[in-house]
């Protein structure tokens, strides 16, 4: 969520932070890694940002299996 916040306040570097420890907390959240995506693409880091994104899906396809299941 603090990641979340620092994102739309624009200040990127506490964002990453928070987001990376976000992940660090729970590496099953899909949330960080599609926030991470988003600041990688506004850094013109495609391929970073195509790593991000495809882990945010995987995560998040992962949480609707689990809780259909």
């Amino acid at each position: 969520m603090l990641g979340r916040a620092y994102f739309y306040a624009e200040m990127d570097s506490n964002s990453i932070m928070a987001l990376q420890y976000a992940i660090k907390y729970d590496s099953l959240l899909a949330e960080p890694h599609f926030f991470l995506g988003l600041l990688n693409v506004y850094a013109d880091d495609v391929q970073n940002a195509e790593l991000e994104f495809r882990k945010a899906i995987e995560l998040d396809d992962r949480d609707i299996v689990n809780s259909c299941g």
